[in-house]
């Protein structure tokens, strides 16, 4: 309701002024926003409105919206690219009663975005409260042939979906699964003790597996209580993820907490022990030197089965098992530059370091299932943070 989500005035002025008494921050204050980690559009599709709903989890006002035209690739050197031509996007906030706030860039109700750069919407003097729902719309348009970077993964039970034109500022939406060009961030002026987490890993941290919500088990871990920002890429490893990754990172400005998830896929590929660590340490310093406090996740497992997973004794592990296991108990160590770690796999595992799933966690060996993920979000103990 309208009444939960106030434009600034004098009948809210006490809680702006309790807010102020803290050191104001900017930071990440919705849930559901991610980076452009599906890639890039189909070129057929380009012009177009994506409706995403975002629940509120900190008390803020002064909201912006942050886009950019760059995107990542896991089939593509190095990964974390610009776009391949400009875009010209559009933006408001829709409150659940209805009520659509078109925003502003510099003044103009459009902007073109070139190849790699990024742009905040202009702020909107929106008071919003922890639990207030929001929905942004975001128009993107292209030449016709050309694309646009996609993310977000529209869930339509939530009113979410793609909508053809400008529907914007009013027009109704249509409710379907897409990937969705959206904010990567939400950001607006909060207490200097809210917090935010940004998420960091493979396709496991961005939900793959997870359907149809496709949100994953770290993000359903803080959701109901933290704002997140989830900025993982299918089929990444962490040796890749110690490079400059300048777009990925962005939001860890934003953010307080990291929750790192990497490890399966350099397992996968053969990494070494000391190597896995090393570069563990890199991303867990790197992260940790841009202010934030820095926890990791027990590595789940990785196994084939002759029953599609339906039971524990027909699933074999993969090769790469007792490294899995000897990381695991060095995780468990609490490694001096980690603020802690979530205990994940023993709530995947039939028995700590059988390096079998429990049956019907997982439909590929690889990535929880959605009940997988749902069991797994319970090891993200909040009260860690």
């Amino acid at each position: 309701m309208d009444g939960f989500l106030k434009v600034l005035n004098m009948q809210n002025a006490a809680d702006i002024s309790a807010i102020k008494s803290n050191i104001m921050q900017q930071r990440q204050v919705t849930t559901k926003c991610t980076s452009y980690f599906r890639g890039l559009s189909d070129g057929v599709v380009y012009n177009v409105t994506y409706r995403v709903k975002h629940v509120v989890k900190a008390i803020a006002y002064d909201i912006q919206l942050l886009y950019g035209n760059f995107y990542h690739s896991p089939s593509d050197a190095p990964f974390d690219m610009a776009g391949p031509n400009e875009i010209t996007i559009k933006a408001s906030i829709e409150l659940s009663s209805g009520t659509i706030y078109p925003l502003t860039f510099n003044g103009a109700d459009s902007v073109t975005i070139k190849p790699g750069g990024t742009i905040a919407t202009d702020p909107i003097s929106l008071y919003l409260s922890v639990d207030d729902v929001i929905y942004t719309r975001t128009y993107v348009s292209v030449t016709s042939g050309q694309k646009f970077p996609t993310g977000q993964t529209t869930l339509a039970s939530d009113g979410e979906g793609e909508t053809s034109g400008d529907i914007t500022v009013s027009g109704a939406y249509t409710s379907n699964a897409k990937f969705a060009y959206a904010p990567f961030a939400i950001i607006g002026k909060t207490k200097s003790n809210s917090k935010g987490v940004y998420i960091f890993g493979d396709s496991i941290s961005v939900g793959t597996g997870d359907s149809p919500t496709a949100i994953g088990y770290i993000a359903k871990g803080v959701m109901n209580t933290l704002p997140y920002s989830t900025m993982g890429l299918p089929s990444d490893v962490a040796y890749n993820a110690v490079n400059p990754y300048i777009y990925r990172k962005l939001t860890t400005k934003y953010c307080t907490h990291a929750i790192v998830e990497y490890g399966i896929n350099d397992l996968s590929k053969g990494q070494s022990l000391s190597q896995i660590q090393n570069n563990l340490i890199k991303i867990w310093t790197e992260l940790k030197n841009r202010g934030l406090k820095v926890y990791q996740c027990t590595i789940t497992p990785k196994t084939t089965s002759t029953d599609s997973w339906a039971t524990v004794a027909n699933q074999t592990s993969f090769g790469q098992e007792s490294v899995r296991v000897q990381l695991n108990n060095w995780i468990r160590t609490t490694p001096s530059v980690l603020d802690g770690y979530f205990e994940i796999a023993d709530l995947a595992e039939s028995a700590r370091n059988s390096g079998k799933w429990k049956a019907g966690y997982t439909t590929d060996g690889t990535h929880p299932n959605q009940t997988g993920h749902v069991t797994l979000a319970a090891g993200i103990d909040i009260a860690k943070l």
